[in-house]
């Protein structure tokens, strides 16, 4: 558990790619393992709220990792439908950095074709029925 708690501290604080690329080896090697992973998913999704410039690399590192093992994508897309939609219950003028960062995500995800175009799409959709509606 030591080696994972060092590999979530190089996480939240990575600035290359390089580094993530680094890191990705170090997890598969040293921490792999199915709770792993489910708490690395946990991590991303608790990870820095304002610093949008490291969803790239959590996006790169989510890439990486679903060569070998596809729950991990799964489970990070579910994870993010999950907080898009209690987000959309919420007040629509309260959590806006909180949504502006699941859509970059989400954005940063499907880059790499991880996540879903057709849960991007609806997202949209809904975007812009809202759009509609405020200008309406």
């Amino acid at each position: 558990m030591k080696n994972y708690d060092l590999l979530v501290q190089k996480i939240i604080k990575v600035d290359s790619k390089e580094l993530i690329d680094e890191i990705t080896i170090d997890f598969l090697n040293k921490v792999n393992s199915v709770k792993n992973r489910k708490a690395m998913v946990r991590c991303m999704l608790r990870g820095s709220r304002t610093n949008y410039a490291i969803l790239k690399y959590f996006a790169r590192f989510t890439a990486n990792i679903n060569q070998y093992f596809k729950d991990y994508s799964q489970d990070l897309n579910q994870a993010l439908i999950d907080e898009y939609n209690i987000l959309q219950k919420d007040d629509k003028l309260t959590n806006i950095d909180e949504r502006m960062r699941n859509i970059r995500f989400i954005c940063e995800l499907l880059k790499f074709d991880i996540y879903p175009m057709t849960h991007f799409l609806e997202i949209l959709k809904k975007y812009i029925f809202n759009l509609f509606i405020i200008i309406g």
